[in-house]
């Protein structure tokens, strides 16, 4: 009798999810592109609080985000900054900026910070590590870049005019087509790979002096070519 209870029950259960209808189980949002949806509110507070929660993802201790949260507010700061071009950075750029600033580049993963095109004229950032960015057609216009690591940097067609780029190191970088008018090139540690533009490249050679294996430059602002 018992064996004849269980195959009805079974078969019943059959019948059941024959007639129930498919459960898709869909996986939770990953947490970087959680927070990064929040990047395009309307309201600034809710873009503020997706900007620290990507912080927070990527401070947490040995958190793998850290490349995905410089990919994500790379391109906020890009698309935020399209339409302000020759006005200071909003507040919730300048945040994004901080946090890019501050994170432990030993932790990029080879992942290379894209901010070309930005709008960052007159925006202030100093002795931080930027290596190998990439931050070509960038207006820099009037920014304050002193002391910056930007080695290795793509700055190609950037506008740099009136930037203050005292003691930073542009080894290795890359200035093809870079308007240097009026720039503060003191101090700025160079090497042979550096490329500079054909018309300022004279004027940084004579200003310059060996420093063991690269050059550095003694007091220079760049005249305007008007």
């Amino acid at each position: 009798m018992v064996p004849r209870q269980a195959s009805v029950v079974v078969a019943v259960l059959v019948v059941l999810a024959a007639c129930s209808p498919t459960v898709i189980l869909r996986p939770v949002a990953e947490p970087v592109g959680r927070a990064a949806a929040r990047l395009d509110s309307p309201d600034r507070d809710e873009r503020l609080a997706g900007i620290h929660e990507l912080e927070g993802l990527m401070w947490r201790y040995e958190s793998p985000h850290q490349p995905a949260v410089m990919r994500a507010l790379s391109a906020f700061v890009r698309t935020r900054t399209s339409s302000v071009c020759g006005a200071p950075p909003p507040e919730d750029v300048e945040v994004a900026l901080s946090v890019l600033r501050h994170r432990d580049p030993g932790r990029d993963d080879g992942t290379v910070m894209d901010l070309h095109g930005a709008c960052l004229s007159g925006v202030v950032m100093t002795y931080t590590n930027l290596a190998r960015a990439d931050l070509g057609g960038a207006d820099l216009t009037g920014a304050t870049l002193a002391g910056m690591a930007l080695t290795g940097v793509r700055l190609t067609g950037a506008r740099l005019t009136a930037a203050n780029l005292r003691q930073a190191v542009l080894v290795d970088a890359d200035l093809t087509g870079a308007d240097l008018d009026g720039a503060d090139l003191s101090s700025v540690r160079w090497s042979d790979d550096t490329r500079w533009p054909p018309e300022y490249e004279q004027l940084v050679l004579a200003a310059s002096r060996v420093d063991d294996t690269d050059y550095v430059i003694g007091d220079l602002r760049v005249p305007d070519r008007q």
